[in-house]
């Protein structure tokens, strides 16, 4: 990791460090100078095995415009769900979360192939330039759209890094795609860059603006996501809580994973471009992964701190492959040893298609 950012104020002194320091270009910054959270062909070297072939199916239609439906209950601080309302949104979800998940496991499974199957590579850009080429979700979302898309387009960005340096992809195909993430991330940065969201919503956003720059080579852009993750991280309280999420009461527990793996995939990035986000603002990140890890020792930590016992259906389990997907990225940086028992537990596949895909073959470091 390099020099240290994070200390001192967003507007006085870390965007012009970041702007003197990352971004001192004299032309610009091509998409392949920003680089992705990790190296594909050192992950492939290290975890790939023989797939079978792929025959890649057609891509459904694009969706134009991102929707969704509020489900939780007013007054209960985003805790208590309507589940008719849920019901309705999951609806209005499924076609760009279908979408989303073929294109990030088809990804996965590209990095994973040894030796590399560019048909999957192939299959991955075919799907997006489906999209791109009907400028897919770029008509203005409803308010739970807005936060759709604000996590797809994190997710298949992230898959189109894995894929975009694999051999014989077609030239115009890829420029059709980077031209839409350009106009993509734009709009989503527009949805959130003026907002008062300081919660998990900004930690998104600041990945989706990260993962969008490293496909278009926009620097004010992924200085716009690491300026975001800083405000975030000024959240993080002594203990490694983020009063925001506490407030979601059960659902406490879950919103901190969901902010955290944002934030640790930021910090991926942001490792791979020379920026070290774990110990910005007095190691906020590590405050609130030291917590994290103290609730998988204390399962009723959480519970403790809010006054309320903790939802985790939608962790699928606390533990589970899901809810542990910020441990394999924090675990290969540090190796605390007190996550050893839960990765050795819940490998392979820690993570999910919408926390970025297949953290243990991203991440994973050997276990002792």
């Amino acid at each position: 990791m390099g020099w240290i950012a994070g200390h001192g104020s967003i507007s006085g002194v870390v965007a012009p460090l970041l702007a003197s320091l990352l971004f001192a270009v004299a032309s610009p910054l091509r998409a392949d100078q920003i680089a992705g959270p990790y190296d594909v062909e050192a992950r492939r070297e290290l975890a790939g095995r023989m797939m079978k072939p792929l025959v890649c199916p057609a891509p459904p239609p694009p969706v134009f415009a991102a929707a969704g439906q509020i489900f939780y209950r007013p007054g209960t601080g985003n805790a208590d769900v309507d589940e008719s309302a849920r019901a309705a949104n999951d609806k209005l979800a499924a076609p760009a979360n279908e979408f989303m998940v073929f294109v990030v496991r088809t990804a996965d499974d590209y990095m994973r192939s040894r030796p590399a199957d560019p048909m999957r590579a192939q299959c991955v850009l075919s799907w997006l330039d489906a999209w791109a080429s009907a400028d897919a979700l770029l008509s203005p979302p409803d308010r739970q759209g807005r936060y759709l898309r604000n996590w797809t387009l994190a997710d298949l960005a992230i898959a189109y890094l894995i894929i975009r340096d694999a051999p014989g992809l077609e030239v115009a195909s890829q420029r059709r795609v980077q031209r839409w993430f350009a106009r993509l991330s734009s709009a989503v940065n527009e949805d959130f860059r003026n907002g008062t969201e300081r919660n998990n919503h900004l930690y998104w956003a600041a990945l989706s603006a990260v993962a969008g720059a490293a496909i278009s080579g926009d620097t004010a852009l992924f200085q716009w996501g690491i300026d975001a993750a800083l405000t975030g991280l000024r959240e993080v309280q002594s203990d490694g809580s983020l009063p925001l999420e506490l407030a979601r009461r059960s659902k406490a527990l879950g919103y901190h994973v969901f902010a955290a793996q944002a934030l640790v995939l930021i910090a991926a990035f942001a490792d791979r471009n020379h920026i070290d986000l774990w110990h910005a603002q007095n190691s906020a990140l590590l405050r609130l992964t030291d917590l994290l890890v103290r609730a998988l020792q204390d399962p009723e930590l959480i519970a403790r701190k809010t006054g309320y016992p903790q939802d985790t259906d939608d962790l699928h389990g606390w533990p589970s492959r899901q809810a542990l997907s910020w441990a394999e990225p924090y675990y290969a940086v540090f190796r605390d040893s007190r996550l050893v028992p839960y990765l050795r537990a819940w490998r392979p596949h820690i993570g999910s298609a919408r926390n970025g895909g297949d953290m243990t073959l991203a991440f994973g470091a050997e276990l002792p």
